[in-house]
């Protein structure tokens, strides 16, 4: 069996990215094979990068209290719901 059926869930921690995450997310989404979800780690912006990663459907912001690092990926892992991350 070849990786045709796996799921992607791709993982962006981010922190006032602003307009430069929307770059990010449409360059995630013109790569050759759509993920099933992009999990959005977030800890605290005030930019507007919440409202950013609303415009993407396969894009989910969750926000985060943890420090980065160890437990933001651990968060991360728990979030992602694909076969591959």
């Amino acid at each position: 069996m070849g990786d045709a059926g796996l799921s992607i869930s791709i993982v962006i921690p981010t922190f006032n990215a602003g307009r430069a995450f929307g770059t990010v997310l449409h360059r995630v989404m013109g790569q050759g094979r759509a993920p099933l979800e992009i999990v959005c780690l977030d800890r605290g912006s005030i930019d507007g990068t919440r409202h950013i990663v609303s415009q993407f459907p396969l894009a989910r912001f969750v926000e985060i209290a943890e420090p980065a690092g160890a437990p933001t990926w651990n968060r991360a892992m728990d979030e992602a719901r694909g076969d591959v991350v």
